[in-house]
């Protein structure tokens, strides 16, 4: 069943590659080049960008803020 609606939010991922997967595949959603200097996926739902997909490792060697700490 693909999703329709989603408000914008990010995920950091540690594989990039299945992460985008289970969203495109499982979810039916497309995605888009990011235009943020880490490794990244905008994800969309219909034509609606609403899940920005980072690899954690890029996420945090290119952010300005301190890296986030993984949650279990």
């Amino acid at each position: 069943m693909p999703i329709t609606h989603m408000q914008h939010y990010m995920v950091l991922a540690k594989d990039l590659e299945k992460t985008r997967a289970f969203y495109c595949e499982v979810l039916a959603c497309a995605k888009a080049a990011s235009p943020f200097r880490s490794r990244a996926w905008w994800i969309y739902a219909g034509d609606i960008a609403c899940i920005h997909v980072a690899e954690r490792a890029s996420y945090d060697e290119t952010s300005r803020t301190p890296p986030i700490p993984p949650t279990r």
